[in-house]
């Protein structure tokens, strides 16, 4: 929650500086997403954002693939499945993957499913999770530009 409180204060002096009025979601998209995100090996890790999912499952796919190459004798099953892991590696690593990953960000935002996936500090979605302790039923008015600015 504090990370908004100082997005919005950065937000404000960019703008002023830039001479640019824009909403926190404007600046998301315009200058955050292409700056930190929209490459291969993102500038920013945000734990459990859906661009950290792309990170988990390259690495996921890619293990699974070395083991599948490490066998002698494959089966067509096994050459099928090199095959499906090649395509996904492939669509992970590339900008259609990062803007899959940008739409699931926009979606929970609008969504307002506001958790540690969409705002940096923010809760566990639910009691389970690892960081739940932060989880409170004390109501605090969000909006989209609050979770934006985060």
């Amino acid at each position: 929650m504090y990370t908004t409180y100082i997005g919005k204060k950065f937000l404000k002096i960019y703008n002023k500086e830039k001479r640019t009025n824009l909403t926190a979601k404007d600046f998301f998209d315009e200058v955050m997403f292409p700056v930190f995100f929209d490459h291969e090996k993102e500038f920013m890790n945000v734990a459990n954002s859906p661009f950290a999912q792309i990170t988990s499952s390259l690495g996921q796919n890619r293990a699974r693939l070395r083991n599948i190459n490490k066998k002698e004798n494959k089966t067509d099953k096994d050459n099928d499945k090199i095959k499906e892991l090649q395509e996904n590696i492939h669509k992970l690593e590339s900008p259609l993957g990062r803007i899959e990953a940008l739409k699931k960000l926009h979606e929970k935002i609008q969504d307002r499913n506001y958790d540690g996936s969409t705002t940096i500090g923010f809760s566990a979605a639910n009691d389970e999770g690892t960081s739940s302790g932060q989880i409170t039923s004390l109501y605090y008015p969000f909006d989209e530009d609050d979770i934006y600015a985060s």
